[in-house]
């Protein structure tokens, strides 16, 4: 894959295109945003683009060796720094290691990079030692930190950067796309595009964990009882990641009643394809009692992530659904 064809990120691309055209892209970068829309495809194809054999416009050619080995992930000039072990962090010895090889002359390449992965993850330690080498890197070399949490990056570490950002698509280019490049139909891409909050990587995931075909069963059950049986093993007997998706399609739901007891734009609805249901569970409740399922859905999702007991937040958020409206 090219520059030019990553998608829905064309700000940040078109910025990184006129940065290096204009001379001007700094060697120490910051690629922040959500989960899933690019950031890390993009790195891979920036280091193929300005180590690519091929003379011509700047881009990937995806043909010549030097583009096909940093594809697989085998370029001896491309490192990939990465949290690991106890905690899933980023450890001071790891930055040491970073730094030691891009001090070293490209083996094969013409520019070698070091790329962070979840650089939020850096200790206070690997933070202070990767801030002389971001202020100051060597010749013939780019490092790009890469983050969905902007906000846990130290200070000192964000000012030495050059920021880019990769945004959410809007559901309706989302869509479009899906339909089109994804063999996906309207359904499958209206739905995954809301699901997915317009992160092309997230919705093609669900797509191929068939996350479709399961929806439809949650949101039965949803239609059916207030929210779920206690004890349902449907909800509680699944691992922690699809227990999450679930809660995601939860959250959907409330979302989409919501905007029906105000009156929104039903475009704007997920599960468009359960409207009734959705309309005669927006005349049941109030609005107060909407935002407070959907609230504490949320802050139950937040939970989960968190590791706490999915069958004691989920317990939590059927005594919440239960609790009679006023």
């Amino acid at each position: 894959m090219s520059l030019q064809d990553i998608r829905l990120q064309d700000r940040a691309i078109e910025f990184l295109r006129r940065s290096i055209e204009n001379q001007r892209l700094s060697h120490s970068l910051l690629f922040f945003g959500p989960e899933g829309v690019g950031k890390k495809l993009s790195c891979l194809t920036l280091a193929k683009a300005l180590n690519c054999d091929i003379e011509g416009p700047f881009d990937s050619c995806d043909k010549c060796p030097s583009c096909r080995k940093i594809e697989a992930l085998n370029h001896p000039d491309i490192n990939w720094v990465r949290p690991e072990g106890a905690g899933n962090i980023i450890r001071i010895e790891k930055i040491r290691l970073m730094k030691k090889r891009i001090n070293l002359k490209p083996f094969e390449g013409k520019i070698k990079f070091s790329i962070v992965e979840s650089a939020h993850l850096l200790t206070e330690e690997a933070a202070n030692s990767i801030l002389k080498i971001l202020e100051e890197p060597p010749k013939n070399s780019i490092i790009i930190l890469v983050t969905d949490d902007i906000n846990r990056i130290f200070p000192t570490v964000k000012s030495r950067c050059q920021w880019v950002l990769f945004s959410s698509a809007k559901p309706a280019g989302l869509k479009k796309l899906l339909s089109e490049e994804y063999n996906m139909t309207e359904k499958e891409a209206h739905f995954l595009s809301y699901l997915s909050e317009g992160r092309i990587g997230k919705a093609i995931a669900m797509k191929d964990e068939e996350t479709l075909n399961w929806k439809n069963e949650v949101f039965d059950r949803f239609t059916k009882n207030n929210i779920i049986f206690k004890e349902d093993p449907f909800f509680f007997g699944n691992k922690r990641e699809k227990i999450l998706k679930m809660v995601d399609i939860l959250v959907s739901c409330y979302r989409d009643i919501f905007i029906l007891k105000n009156g929104g734009d039903t475009s704007l609805l997920a599960n468009i394809d359960r409207i009734e249901d959705l309309k005669s569970k927006a005349e049941a409740l109030s609005t107060e009692k909407i935002k407070e399922i959907l609230y504490e859905t949320l802050r139950i999702r937040s939970y989960i992530e968190r590791n706490v007991n999915p069958k004691l937040a989920l317990s939590n958020l059927v005594c919440i659904t239960e609790q009679q409206d006023v």
